[in-house]
């Protein structure tokens, strides 16, 4: 949860096409979510709002933290 509460330090899975239509992070308008959420809207200094993705899958792992 840190790393989503800080905007200067977030990991984010990119599909080709929108990372060579923006080639610098700090461009990217197009966002896609992995995981049990999806990104909807950021609001820089007020929140992130993701909305449940239902169709999410988890891996037959125990959760590790890092995946799962």
């Amino acid at each position: 949860l840190i790393s989503l509460a800080n905007a200067n330090n977030f990991g984010a899975i990119y599909p080709k096409e929108i990372a060579e239509k923006f080639p610098t992070p700090n461009k990217v308008a197009e966002f896609i979510g992995t995981g049990p959420y999806r990104f909807v809207e950021w609001k820089p200094d007020s929140h992130i709002r993701m909305v449940r993705y239902d169709d999410y899958k988890p891996r037959p792992e125990a959760p590790n933290g890092w995946g799962g």
